[in-house]
Order: C-alpha cells, then structure tokens, then sequence
C-alpha cells in the first residue's frame, strides 16, 4: 500500500509528522476511501473506487474557500439605533401582511 503512487502523497504527509485525521482528510478531499489508512500498511493495496467516481464530479466541486464571519451581539439597544426608530414607529403595528402572497 505505502509503495502505491496514488498514495505516496498521503504516506509522505505522515512521515513528515502529520496527524492520521489531516491525512485522512486530505484523502477524502482528493476523492479517495481513508477507510485505506485504517489499513496495515505494508501489505498490498486492495483495489477500492474513489469515492468521487470520474474527473467529471471532481471539477463540479466547488474550489473557493468561504470565509467565516464573526461578530459581537450588542448587549442593548441604543435610541439612535434603526431597531430602536422600528420600535418607536406606531404605524408599524398597522401594516397589513397577506399570507398568502
């Protein structure tokens, strides 16, 4: 298994240092089985399709990484905030909304 061009990569991550779970992860991202690292190395590979099956479904894959947001929640509300004026404004309440619209 270790000698197998298609795996070398992942073998090379470990030997460098890196954990089972990011290799296992990056296997899963090529479109590999990680049930293979589960595996005794040294012992011929037992052919397994990728998961992803052709190239085809590997370039529909979306490629850009999004970014996470992160914010601070306000513990009050200030007058001069837009929720405060939608609080304050009578005709508000007075809106008819159809439901079935």
């Amino acid at each position: 298994l270790k000698d197998d061009p298609e795996y070398q990569k992942y073998f090379k991550m470990l030997k460098i240092g890196m954990p089972m779970d990011a290799v296992k992860h990056s296997m899963e991202r090529d479109g590999f089985d990680c049930s293979i690292m589960d595996q005794d190395h040294n012992l011929p590979l037992q052919r397994k399709k990728k998961k992803g099956g052709d190239e085809e479904s590997q370039a529909e894959k979306d490629s850009h990484r999004r970014a996470r947001l992160h914010w601070k929640t306000l513990r009050k509300v200030t007058s001069n905030s837009l929720w405060a004026k939608l609080d304050q404004d009578e005709d508000l309440e007075n809106i008819e909304i159809d439901e079935t619209e």
